[in-house]
């Protein structure tokens, strides 16, 4: 069958079993619960409308009726109704086959259709639009979630992403912008955090976490890394020659578990002593997922031997684990001020001050305002970052900002 781009819209379905191993009777159950939303979809939809991507997932390729026509908001209300309705559907599917096992299911649904921001061209590219939708519901622990211009922007910027990665000479485009890091006793500039800018066809400047995970499934991570550290102690080193950086000036690079690999330490401190920086003016922010790898846990200590200095970010909204602060591996933790509140002080007070006891220094991250940069003093945290002092910028603005705040930043801020 024939579908118009235009007037058609994709809802991405994906019925998952959890816990499974604990569940040894699940596997036939699992496969009853797909069979039966198969089953459900087909006589709902009919079965030329139904894709079967995988035994748990199902893309289902939809008309809009007449009368929506090509009102954007009409659109996006038939395709919520359509979702809504579904999810009762399945759900009631879902629990007729499981309610007497009490066996755990999560159901997500993507839609996506061609519209202002995201002009696709192929049924295969609104598949991957209400892929992407699906996605994002997921993460976000939504039933259902529709592709609107924000999401097709996001999707837009993967799409050209992934096409940027297979152009020749790629790596060039990449370089450092730089955020300061405060000393919230003396408000000096201590040093500066590098992170992977993407400019995109020489215009587009991409942040990291649009491209990073794209990064990762086409295994060019670690090149990225390699690059950012690469040039940013090329900057450093020139910025000292101009006489703009107080010494000792800190530098702190994003370095991913695939780069934690044999031989990585040895790269760093070659380079570091080339570029006249010496290792304990170099923090390598980790993930939390490398102190749980025992080749990434060995280059870490390798790291350490030479005086290089870890930090950690794993204090967020998304991830908040108290028994990181009883690891050894690193000397600095940061804290997201970002999601700070009146209601949190209690909690935010007693990880500066449990980390404190146990020599860790804390970095307060996300510093939007006087007020969040109010609190993390005082707390007692270390350090301070955030768009506050400024948004992260290039060398050559970075340079200027130098010029202006190198003695510190108080006098222009307060």
């Amino acid at each position: 069958m024939k579908h118009s781009v235009k007037s058609v819209f994709c809802l991405y379905i994906s019925i998952r079993a959890l816990d499974e191993y604990h569940f040894p009777q699940k596997s036939a159950a699992s496969e009853a619960v797909y069979e039966g939303c198969a089953l459900k979809l087909t006589d709902y939809f009919g079965q030329r409308a139904l894709m079967r991507m995988a035994s748990d997932e199902f893309a289902l390729l939809l008309y809009f009726p007449a009368e929506v026509g090509q009102s954007e908001e009409k659109r996006q209300t038939h395709q919520q109704h359509i979702c809504q309705k579904l999810v009762g559907e399945l759900e009631a599917v879902i629990d007729s086959y499981t309610h007497s096992l009490i066996l755990p299911f999560s159901l997500s649904i993507g839609c996506g259709a061609s519209g202002i921001r995201y002009h696709a061209q192929t049924i295969e590219q609104l598949i991957d639009l209400a892929y992407y939708a699906e996605q994002e519901a997921r993460a976000s622990h939504k039933a259902y979630l529709v592709a609107d211009v924000a999401i097709q922007a996001r999707k837009l910027d993967m799409d050209e992403c992934r096409k940027g990665f297979r152009v020749k000479g790629w790596e060039k485009e990449f370089t450092p912008f730089y955020q300061p890091i405060v000393d919230l006793q003396s408000f000096a500039i201590l040093g500066a955090e590098a992170l992977a800018r993407w400019q995109l066809g020489g215009f587009r400047i991409i942040a990291a976490h649009v491209f990073k995970d794209i990064a990762q499934q086409m295994h060019l991570i670690q090149t990225i890394d390699t690059l950012i550290i690469g040039k940013t102690c090329t900057a450093v080193e020139r910025m000292s020659a101009n006489n703009l950086l107080k010494d000792p000036f800190k530098v702190v690079f994003n370095v991913s578990d695939e780069s934690l690999q044999q031989g990585f330490a040895d790269w760093l401190y070659q380079l570091v002593s080339k570029r006249n920086l010496v290792p304990a003016d170099v923090e390598l922010d980790i993930n939390e997922s490398a102190l749980y790898s025992p080749l990434c846990l060995a280059v870490i200590t390798q790291l350490k031997q030479f005086g290089f200095r870890i930090s950690l970010d794993a204090f967020t909204e998304k991830a908040f684990d108290l028994r990181l602060l009883m690891r050894t591996e690193f000397d600095v933790i940061k804290l997201d001020f970002s999601i700070y509140s009146a209601g949190l002080a209690p909690i935010y007070a007693s990880l500066v001050q449990t980390a404190k006891q146990r020599g860790i220094e804390v970095l307060a991250k996300g510093i939007e305002d006087g007020t969040t940069l109010q609190a993390a003093k005082r707390f007692g945290c270390t350090y301070a970052q955030g768009n506050y002092f400024t948004p992260p910028i290039p060398e050559s603005a970075y340079s200027l900002f130098m010029q202006k705040y190198r003695d510190g930043v108080c006098v222009g801020l307060f």
